[in-house]
């Protein structure tokens, strides 16, 4: 059976760099980017990776997607209204997976996406804060995580809980010394461009 971790989240959140950075690990599909170090931008690339438009909401919409039968493959999806996430999870039925899910449910983590999507998209629109009971309720009975992105990007500690939860639900090892040091890189460049340093 095929394995898949779904990374659905809200723009400016950090997706493309968690999907990135999750392909470094051994257990994942190596995932290809293009960096726009100006602004700290991330676009993934490449047969290996796979993002959902609009018209397209299942996985049957890429047929140029090339997965792997032993590596747990990426998927990556923006999401822009709570219907998403069920559409998502009927995608994987016949599949081992599990759905990570970077979004705001607080005003202060859709502050700090604002703030930093406003430095790299142009005509951003503001980040919609989620409903957290509503997630649950959509995603009820499959592998979902829940990450609030200004507490998880700032949070070693989060990061630990997060690959322990990969690890448990695919049974693989993860070095999550590896996944803090690109993080840790990522966000420093974050504050840079929002000149917040210290």
């Amino acid at each position: 059976m095929k394995k898949v971790l779904d990374i659905i989240y809200s723009a400016g959140s950090g997706g493309e760099f968690l999907t990135w950075t999750l392909g470094q690990q051994l257990p994942f599909v190596t995932q290809k980017a293009k960096v726009i170090s100006s602004v700290n931008k991330w676009n993934l690339h490449g047969p290996s990776i796979n993002c959902f438009n609009n018209q397209h909401l299942d996985r049957q919409g890429d047929t140029n997607w090339i997965t792997d039968d032993k590596l747990i493959n990426l998927h990556r999806k923006h999401f822009y209204k709570l219907e998403d996430l069920s559409e998502t999870k009927n995608s994987w039925q016949d599949w081992n997976s599990a759905i990570i899910v970077l979004c705001s449910t607080t005003l202060e983590s859709a502050d700090w996406v604002n703030k930093i999507k406003s430095k790299k998209l142009d005509n951003a629109v503001p980040t919609e804060i989620y409903d957290k009971l509503k997630i649950d309720q959509l995603l009820n009975g499959c592998h979902y995580y829940h990450i609030e992105p200004n507490i998880f990007w700032n949070s070693t500690k989060q990061v630990r809980i997060l690959f322990d939860w990969i690890e448990t639900v695919f049974s693989v090892e993860l070095q999550v010394d590896d996944f803090v040091a690109f993080a840790n890189l990522w966000t420093k460049a974050n504050l840079d461009i929002l000149q917040e340093r210290v």
